[in-house]
């Protein structure tokens, strides 16, 4: 294993990382390439830690605040990883239609439901990242270039999205924060929230697969 002299936590940054990632790779002859479900999770854990050091204001400085992005694409570039195929892939064009037009028939705008959708499938949100989000001040959201900033990355901002945080914006007037203390119907923002949403893709009739909808699956397809 690669060692490094005891530093602080905000001075750890990702080549750190990736070092400590390249000593996961199998032992086995068969198998010299490390699992792309691995990476995914890693990253997504200790970039979720230094936000939440970050977020408490026990670092000054997060240097792993887009290291899935950037580690993924270096080690496909690398071929370190391999892909895993033995998901099936239930994220379709058609079943994401079918998800969308099944939200709008049962919910009123703002689309609530829709929003925690598609902070996941678009940008691979955690349950606890869209609840965080979703506490964000609405000065993460360019409207007027359709762009959203969230933990120092700039993202696009699809038109589904755009639509239905518009409403929302509408809604909740003056109101500091994206959400509130209160969600949909008096529901408080919590992980709940996104969890109830996935509930309800699995009562959709005729979408395939959707006994595998979690938030998991979502952001892994």
């Amino acid at each position: 294993p690669i060692s490094h002299p005891a530093i602080y936590l905000s001075e750890i940054k990702e080549r750190h990382f990736r070092e400590y990632l390249i000593t996961l790779r199998p032992k086995s002859k068969n198998s010299k390439k490390l699992s792309m479900n691995i990476v995914k999770s890693k990253c997504s854990h200790i970039s979720a830690m230094f936000s939440e050091f970050e977020k408490r204001n026990l670092i000054k400085t997060n240097n792993l605040k887009d290291i899935r992005t950037n580690i993924v694409e270096q080690f496909i570039k690398e071929e370190i990883v391999c892909e895993n195929t033995e998901t099936e892939n239930y994220l379709t064009k058609e079943n994401v239609s079918i998800i969308i037009r099944n939200f709008i028939k049962l919910s009123k705008k703002p689309n609530i439901r829709l929003i925690i959708f598609g902070l996941i499938v678009y940008y691979g949100f955690t349950k606890a990242e869209v609840v965080d989000f979703l506490s964000q001040s609405w000065e993460c959201i360019d409207f007027k270039n359709r762009k959203i900033e969230y933990k120092g990355v700039k993202r696009n901002l699809p038109k589904l999205l755009e639509d239905n945080l518009l409403v929302l914006k509408k809604v909740t007037g003056r109101r500091k924060s994206i959400l509130g203390d209160r969600g949909e119907r008096g529901k408080s923002i919590s992980i709940d929230v996104v969890a109830a949403t996935f509930d309800e893709i699995k009562k959709i009739p005729g979408l395939q697969g959707r006994e595998q909808f979690i938030p998991e699956y979502t952001r892994k397809m």
